[in-house]
């Protein structure tokens, strides 16, 4: 294995791990949160959320239709 396919292979299993979620979820947090903004997302059942750090979810619009 070359030096260059090691590299995709690390990066690839960052990319899937759990440290990936965590730490994608901190950089998220600081951009958001900790300058008083909300994160936006969809959340499991389709829906646009404004989430505040004060755990205030508001869903704002349908994006997914149930099928």
């Amino acid at each position: 294995m070359d030096k260059e396919q090691l590299e995709d292979d690390t990066t690839h299993n960052y990319l899937r791990s759990e440290q990936f979620k965590l730490d994608f979820r901190k950089a998220v947090e600081a951009d958001t949160w900790e300058k008083g903004y909300p994160m936006f997302y969809m959340d499991e059942e389709g829906w646009l959320v404004e989430h505040w750090k004060d755990g205030t979810i508001n869903r704002l619009k349908k994006l997914k239709r149930e099928i």
